[in-house]
């Protein structure tokens, strides 16, 4: 936050320009996500005294689910369309089932690391 420096806003409230254009970063998730990553960081160079990076992130694109067979994708702050259809929509499904929700843990693999973090060795 420019007024705040030692504050990092972050996710779907936080109002952030993203690039020299005048652009802002929107509630999305494509937002939200690499706004966490620079805050995330920015905190912990503002904890070590290193230096702080200014958040940008020009690239703009959205893909928009519009049923059960058909999707747009469009790239850039003026909406440019560039896929429609079921190809749209193989996009959608990717970012969805993919860069969206992270696989599902191996359990006893997640187990054994608690387990392990539990024991305490005198």
């Amino acid at each position: 936050m420019p007024k705040a420096p030692n504050i990092f806003a972050t996710g779907d409230t936080a109002k952030a320009q993203t690039d020299t254009m005048g652009n802002y970063a929107v509630m999305s998730c494509q937002h939200a996500r690499r706004l966490g990553a620079f805050a995330g960081h920015n905190a912990a160079a503002d904890l070590l005294g290193e230096p702080t990076l200014p958040y940008d992130q020009p690239a703009y694109v959205t893909c928009l689910d519009l049923g059960p067979d058909t999707a747009i994708f469009t790239r850039g702050w003026d909406s440019k369309v560039e896929i429609t259809g079921s190809a749209a929509k193989k996009v959608k499904k990717e970012i969805n089932e993919v860069w969206i929700y992270p696989p599902a843990a191996e359990r006893m693999a997640a187990y054994e690391n608690v387990l392990a973090a539990r024991n305490i060795d005198f």
